[in-house]
């Protein structure tokens, strides 16, 4: 009787043992054949338009503030000749100035940059996480949602910040992880008064500074940069990044909005095709 269990136990031992190596087999042969598939696409065979969707924006801003956000667009099959735009869900505020400018054209599609503004009006810290982006050409109409995004939305001073934001990073090449990437943003002092800066904040846990505190004081009519690392997680891609800066002037607290940063790193054709395979618009 003993024997027999022990019979039947090995059987089921190496059925199982098996099914696991089998599984693990299939499992790399799909793998080897995307790989494969994603290198060797054919882009006539692609058809219509790709709105690329991998962002994470956090955003600290005034209410009424306008904030410029460009991505990018990929046309296969010659559609956007007559289009529209609109951005759905920015349930915050409104949104205007749509543009769709050419950047380059390719034998096998064209590359544009859409461009829209944001104009947040609702005070608060709002977590948006189903930002729309529709283009409709005399087609068909392409919808894509572009990540998740964190608005810090403040009421401006009712009288004119005693600090001006004179210029800073605009754009950071994000090519891989052991990239350093660096924010800078130029301060001005407007007031007669000695104004102590405290901190940069801002509101995503997975990008951080390396130097958060800056506690420097700055001269009236004194021009100053500040100046840290950014630490993105692995987990994000590209970031559109405008922190906030914690500051203090005859003993009151206060923080204003700082320069609109964006990490990114230029789209591989590897990704391109993925996205492409992802999104089923290659055609068979």
């Amino acid at each position: 009787m003993k024997f027999k269990r022990r019979m039947i136990l090995l059987i089921i031992m190496f059925f199982i043992i098996g099914i696991t190596i089998y599984i693990n087999s299939l499992e790399k042969k799909t793998v080897s054949q995307k790989e494969e598939l994603v290198s060797t696409i054919d882009y006539s065979k692609i058809k219509g338009i790709l709105i690329y969707s991998n962002w994470t924006g956090d955003i600290s801003a005034y209410s009424q503030e306008e904030i410029r956000i460009q991505i990018p667009v990929y046309d296969f099959n010659n559609e956007l000749g007559s289009y529209s735009v609109n951005v759905e869900n920015f349930n915050i505020g409104e949104v205007k100035d749509y543009k769709l400018t050419l950047q380059n054209d390719f034998p096998e599609f064209k590359q544009y940059t859409l461009d829209f503004v944001l104009i947040p009006t609702k005070e608060g810290i709002h977590n948006i996480k189903d930002l729309k982006v529709i283009i409709k050409t005399n087609k068909r109409e392409y919808k894509e949602t572009i990540g998740n995004w964190v608005f810090n939305i403040s009421k401006p001073l009712i009288n004119s910040d005693p600090l001006r934001i004179e210029g800073g990073s605009i754009f950071t090449d994000w090519k891989d992880e052991t990239d350093t990437l660096e924010y800078r943003s130029q301060i001005r002092n407007n007031s007669s008064e000695i104004i102590s800066l405290v901190s940069i904040e801002n509101n995503i846990k997975e990008i951080s500074f390396s130097k958060k505190s800056i506690n420097t004081n700055i001269q009236p009519d004194k021009k100053l940069t500040v100046e840290s690392n950014v630490n993105i997680s692995k987990t994000l891609e590209n970031v559109y990044l405008k922190p906030r800066l914690l500051y203090s002037i005859n003993n009151k607290d206060h923080s204003i909005p700082l320069n609109l940063t964006l990490f990114a790193s230029p789209i591989p054709t590897s990704e391109l095709n993925k996205l492409l395979i992802e999104r089923n618009m290659l055609e068979e």
